[in-house]
């Protein structure tokens, strides 16, 4: 997670009376992973506990009772609440790590290589995750045959790959989505929906799958369809679509 620090018109009362509505106003807590970003006090906010913060000036440890960011004073000049690592005339070579415009050097390179993914990288996961996928819904249904509608699972297939191009345009496609499912609704009553992730591994999209309940449907003729897309950005970062529903003959 970042903190957006509140600028430098901007104060905070570091007292332990200080209100933490003022905090509130002024800090923004970034998820720098996926860009979203919360208020203090936002009960959805996946970060709980705070216990370093960092810039390009220092590191603060928090030395506070409270950890959860709603209850926290975020003043770093306030020696009760936070302690930085390094302090001028303390012995620490701060001075020397500095540059001439008093920040701390970056140990990033200077200028950031990103390589394209090769079509094999995302073939090879898009394979992979589909037979890990179908070999659980197999073992979880534990009746008969499970049966895989190749055709369906084609269509949806196409239909991640606009769900893609939606999502980076953010752009309305619930009426073209309807459409292009349009002939397999005319034939099957379909459960089902699709799934994104920013791709890291298996197990937690197969997690949620099973989370899904999908695989539970014990129609006498129901039928499964799967689709998985791997879009490419670079340096091995994809974004992973999984499209799976149970089809039961209208």
């Amino acid at each position: 997670m970042e903190i957006s620090k509140p600028d430098s018109s901007s104060t905070l009362d570091s007292s332990p009376s200080s209100p933490v509505a003022l905090q509130q106003e002024v800090i923004t807590l970034w998820n720098a992973a996926t860009g979203d970003r919360y208020s203090i006090d936002d009960a959805l906010c996946p970060l709980h506990q705070v216990g370093c913060v960092y810039d390009d000036t220092n590191v603060w440890a928090n030395i506070q009772k409270e950890s959860q960011p709603s209850k926290m004073r975020f003043n770093f000049e306030s020696g009760s609440d936070w302690r930085p690592l390094y302090r001028r005339g303390d012995g620490t070579p701060i001075d020397q790590l500095m540059n001439k415009n008093k920040r701390l050097e970056s140990v990033q390179p200077s200028q950031l290589i990103y390589r394209a993914i090769p079509d094999s990288y995302t073939t090879k996961i898009e394979n992979n995750l589909s037979a890990q996928i179908r070999r659980n819904v197999e073992q979880w249904r534990r009746r008969g045959i499970t049966i895989w509608n190749g055709h369906v699972g084609s269509i949806l297939h196409d239909l991640l790959k606009k769900l893609e191009e939606v999502k980076q345009n953010n752009i309305e496609m619930k009426q073209q989505h309807d459409d292009l499912l349009n002939e397999v609704l005319s034939s099957y009553v379909v459960v089902g929906f699709p799934l994104n992730y920013a791709y890291t591994e298996p197990r937690p999209i197969i997690d949620e799958i099973f989370n899904t309940l999908i695989y539970e449907n014990n129609e006498k003729d129901v039928q499964f369809a799967l689709a998985v897309y791997c879009h490419p950005y670079v340096s091995n970062f994809c974004s992973l679509w999984v499209y799976i529903v149970s089809l039961v003959q209208k």
